[in-house]
């Protein structure tokens, strides 16, 4: 394992084995942790939202999850990212051992057909699995703070479960479980899913296998969600020259290069 920092960030580096250990040892844990998969997009809005940037330091696990923040880590530091694990093949990983281990999941957000969509998925694939899902409606953020309705925290400590999976957008999902991590005794953990839900339930397909060894994932969702090519932008175009007048302010501009050039090189041959 190996800790990396940009941006006043931290970015966990596991290995398959090493993330193994780290979510079993999760799920039997005495508190509540916090599992978040950053990209490039909550880099950008870390840098302008403070709350935010707070929340996703507070985090017990940052796996890198785009291949942008391979290339930001280069650019910025004289280290290597070896390992990045997206968001929705951590779930999955958290998944096998709640069915091993008869750990009860929330599915927590999106909505109310996608959430049963999810379930009946999981439910193919994991006869065993302990699967709740929770729809907790229009969530508002108000410096910082997450509005959520009693009746739906009232509806989570009746369900009671072990890991709590929220597929909200990337802010309001960290911010709640920053805010409620100490709400549910029994929660061992708690991830930030966004749009892993939507792969799950099949409304939306992930890029074929050769398109997510290079990095080339960004391609794929502009083709099939063209209403993302903004997001898609900002990270991009936004995100490199975030990144490039970051590495000029530390006057590491040519090592920058020097640095990054090899590892999307690297990238773009699947390695």
């Amino acid at each position: 394992m190996y800790i990396h920092e940009i941006f006043n960030i931290k970015l966990d580096d596991l290995n398959d084995h090493e993330l193994d250990q780290k979510l079993f040892s999760f799920l039997n844990s005495k508190n509540t942790k916090i599992i978040a998969t950053p990209n490039a997009e909550m880099f950008l809005d870390a840098k302008h939202d403070l709350d935010f940037k707070k929340a996703l330091g507070n985090t017990d696990v940052n796996l890198p999850d785009s291949v942008t923040m391979r290339f930001a880590i280069s650019a910025l530091t004289d280290d290597r990212l070896k390992n990045r694990h997206t968001g929705v093949d951590t779930f999955k990983n958290l998944i096998d051992l709640c069915e091993q281990q008869g750990k009860k999941i929330l599915l927590l957000g999106a909505s109310d057909e996608i959430l049963e969509k999810a379930k009946t998925k999981l439910l193919q694939s994991h006869e065993n699995l302990i699967i709740d899902i929770l729809d907790p409606d229009y969530l508002l953020i108000r410096s910082g703070w997450i509005y959520v309705r009693d009746e739906i925290i009232d509806e989570i400590h009746k369900i009671n479960p072990d890991v709590v999976a929220i597929a909200l957008s990337h802010k309001k999902q960290l911010i709640f479980m920053n805010q409620f991590k100490d709400e549910f005794p029994d929660v061992k953990v708690m991830i930030g899913v966004g749009g892993a839900i939507d792969m799950i339930a099949g409304k939306r397909k992930r890029a074929p296998r050769l398109m997510q060894k290079m990095g080339l994932e960004w391609i794929w969702r502009a083709l099939i969600e063209p209403s993302r090519i903004g997001r898609i932008i900002l990270a991009s175009i936004f995100f490199p020259i975030y990144v490039v007048s970051e590495a000029i302010k530390n006057h590491r501009f040519i090592k920058a290069v020097m640095n990054t050039v090899p590892e999307i090189a690297k990238q773009l041959i699947g390695k």
